[in-house]
């Protein structure tokens, strides 16, 4: 009677462990298989990432060499200008240039910024003050914030050391963007809202024109 007992108990205990193990293994397959599901649905997110980053880089470049190739034209008609000798036209054709300036920015914004992330332009003087920025990382500097820095873009003559915004209710974003732009050079620039824009320019897109001071090569005696 005691081995019957024992034997059924061995038993119980037996199918019971058996019972567990298909329990666990089905748990398992279900925690795997849903695991799968979710590395694959993440997969499709990063395809989809990819895909409009690539497209987004392309349009970018796309535009980059197209602007480049225009700006390539402008110098060279503003060269000719400046040969002449006639201040009037010069100042004219200078906010010209800077006028196509802001509307090229845009075309950029409007083509791969559909967010509302806050997009800066770099527009820098000359070669000194590109080479300057470009050493004390001033673009990482901003895009570790919360902007979408781009440059920069060579604007001889033309950089007035100014923040520019087009609407008003962006005035507040150009003072934090003018103190974030001083700490991280040391020059000192101003906010510039410039009118006229607001049909023209997408919010939140805000432009930087810079340049550095010249160090005075001349000896003193």
């Amino acid at each position: 009677m005691e081995t019957k007992n024992k034997t059924k108990k061995t038993g119980t205990i037996i199918s019971t462990g058996v019972i567990l193990i298909l329990v666990g293994f089905v748990y398992m397959f279900y925690v795997l298989n849903s695991l799968n599901s979710t590395v694959n649905e993440k997969k499709k997110q990063l395809s989809v990432l990819n895909t409009q980053i690539k497209t987004n880089k392309d349009s970018l470049t796309y535009i980059d060499q197209k602007l480049k190739l225009k700006q390539v034209l402008l110098d060279s008609i503003l060269k000719q200008i400046e040969e002449s000798n006639d201040v009037g036209l010069q100042e004219k054709v200078k906010r010209d240039l800077q006028i196509d300036q802001t509307l090229n920015n845009s075309l950029k914004t409007k083509t791969l910024f559909a967010d509302s992330s806050e997009v800066v332009y770099m527009q820098v003087n000359d070669q000194e003050t590109k080479d300057f920025l470009e050493k004390i990382d001033l673009l990482d500097t901003l895009n570790s914030n919360q902007y979408r820095a781009f440059g920069y873009d060579m604007q001889p003559e033309r950089a007035d050391n100014t923040v520019r915004y087009f609407h008003l209710e962006d005035s507040i974003k150009a003072k934090k963007l003018k103190k974030k732009i001083e700490i991280a050079t040391g020059i000192q620039v101003q906010e510039q809202y410039v009118r006229g824009f607001e049909e023209k320019v997408p919010d939140k897109q805000l432009e930087v024109w810079l340049k550095k001071e010249k160090k005075d090569t001349t000896n003193s005696n």
